[in-house]
């Protein structure tokens, strides 16, 4: 006869293997799809997969056993204050699992449960949970102090494919995962550099001016490096593409060991995107806020097409994006006022010394 904790013993283990398998069918129905219908990349899958599973280990951890087709309010909550008060998680992380545990509560027929961090810290301070997706600094390279060019010849040290994909990044704004996809032999248009359906975020297409004798030399180096009918991301012998997962791991580890990180330099190698985004916006005639724009240099009708402009070569639709790049016209008008402040001590200063 099994004894009365053995048989506790066995239905631990039942639930805890339940409760996984019944998540990642839910997950294999619904992640696969984007709220607005379209066929969600690899990544957000992946995101989604590994968010929700490391939070209902989470839940177990507190005592909580709930199956994930019965999660509700109570387990939200303690999540949220588990995250603000336990593991110290910012605003904007927190904000992100919320949007996932959304897609999640819709998943599971709870379309609108979830609420917004200031439902469930209704006695923190709103202040203190807003989120900004505005760049209050600037996050490119160069910003920092740090030689893009001397950077890019050491990432070609460590692997020349690295260092196509750190130009591609400067040069064009590529994102890393369109820097792995990317078939330079196939995409260059001689005018532009065109993004396929296939290799955009969100499957989305674009072409990239080629509008400086530099950015035509990069293509054309590239081209030295990289194979007619080959991708720029690593590859077998023959010409196969690696799987991309292992071609992101690969990436991220000799960005890390360039020293490109948020600890050790400041900065990502998404901060060679920003940099790209600054340069297009001086290229037209703007002179972004993280680098002392203001809001009085040209019209604001003017302005929206600059920034309209700068989101299409990066894959945007709305021009308001490009704040999260090179900031907003709340840092513009900071930025106006530093510079009247400091006009109005120059005045001060002559005046005490005539």
């Amino acid at each position: 006869m099994i004894s009365k904790k053995t048989n506790t013993a066995l239905q631990d283990i039942t639930l805890n293997e339940g409760w996984k398998r019944q998540l990642q069918d839910i997950l294999n129905k619904n992640s696969g799809t984007r709220v607005n219908g379209k066929v969600a990349s690899n990544r957000t899958q992946d995101i989604a997969c590994k968010t929700l599973f490391s939070e209902f280990n989470t839940l177990r951890d507190l005592g909580y056993r709930t199956m994930p087709i019965n999660f509700g309010n109570k387990q939200m909550e303690v999540l949220v204050k588990n995250w603000y008060y336990t593991r110290k998680l910012s605003p904007k992380t927190m904000a992100t699992h919320l949007t996932q545990f959304r897609k999640f509560a819709e998943w599971i027929g709870k379309k609108g449960m979830v609420r917004d961090l200031v439902h469930y810290l209704s006695d923190v301070d709103p202040k203190l949970l807003q989120v900004h997706f505005a760049a209050t600094e600037s996050k490119s390279w160069s910003e920092h102090d740090i030689d893009v060019i001397e950077e890019i010849t050491r990432g070609d040290a460590m692997d020349l494919r690295f260092g196509c994909m750190l130009r591609l990044e400067y040069a064009f704004g590529y994102r890393m995962q369109e820097c792995l996809l990317c078939d330079p032999w196939v995409t260059d248009n001689i005018h532009s550099i065109a993004i396929l359906p296939s290799q955009g975020k969100g499957n989305r297409a674009r072409n990239i001016p080629i509008d400086s004798p530099a950015q035509r030399k990069i293509i054309e180096y590239i081209k030295t490096i990289i194979k007619k009918g080959e991708k720029v991301g690593w590859c077998d012998v023959d010409g196969t593409p690696h799987d991309l997962k292992v071609n992101i791991n690969r990436y991220g580890y000799l960005m890390r060991k360039l020293g490109m990180t948020k600890k050790d330099r400041g900065v990502t190698g998404h901060g060679l995107r920003a940099e790209y985004s600054e340069d297009q916006a001086l290229r037209l005639g703007y002179i972004p806020p993280t680098l002392g724009g203001t809001n009085d240099q040209m019209s604001k009708e003017d302005l929206t097409i600059k920034q309209k402009q700068v989101s299409e070569r990066l894959g945007h639709s709305r021009s308001s994006v490009t704040a999260a790049y090179y900031g907003s016209s709340e840092l513009a008008k900071e930025n106006t006022k530093r510079r009247d402040e400091a006009k109005n001590k120059n005045k001060v200063i002559d005046a005490v010394s005539r």
